[in-house]
């Protein structure tokens, strides 16, 4: 892939991605926020397959394990599920059954994934996050290195450290 073309574009104007991972014949599966799916994508930048989850789970992440692709999903809660509280910001999800959380899906698709290359940020680099707003998402990376490895002792495999 070359740094300075624009590698795939996404024509639903509410449809982005949400997280990526290569897998060993250097295509990139891609989780769609908005979405139940994940697309692989060629690195001619064409969709070659597609995975379509559970109407209601949009995938938020995603880790290989062996052949298996790990995607971590949360409940696309749709706006007629919601109730407004008056006054406040806060929402209520209008049946607190109907509101699963969200689950983990495995799926083998027969290829294995490639390292993720991790990347220290510098000083300069932290202080332009910190007053950012943004976050790194500690509890969820957390979340999302322990179920990698409860998969990987599952099914016999050593989870990467870089997970």
């Amino acid at each position: 892939m070359d740094k300075d073309r624009l590698f795939y574009e996404f024509k639903n104007p509410t449809e982005y991605p949400m997280a990526f991972v290569i897998d060993s014949e250097d295509h990139m599966w891609c989780a769609v926020a908005g979405t139940s799916r994940i697309i692989r994508i060629s690195p001619k930048s064409e969709i070659v397959g597609e995975i379509h989850l559970p109407s209601l789970h949009e995938p938020i992440d995603l880790q290989f394990i062996g052949n298996e692709l790990v995607i971590l999903t949360k409940r696309n809660i749709k706006r007629d599920e919601v109730l407004r509280m008056g006054g406040t910001s806060h929402e209520l999800v209008k049946n607190a059954k109907e509101a699963s959380h969200g689950n983990i899906f495995t799926v083998n698709i027969g290829y294995t994934g490639k390292p993720r290359h991790l990347y220290k940020l510098g000083p300069e680099e932290l202080s332009l996050l910190k007053n950012s707003g943004l976050s790194l998402g500690g509890n969820f990376r957390t979340f999302i290195r322990e179920a990698a490895d409860f998969f990987s002792r599952l099914h016999g495999f050593e989870a990467s450290p870089n997970v």
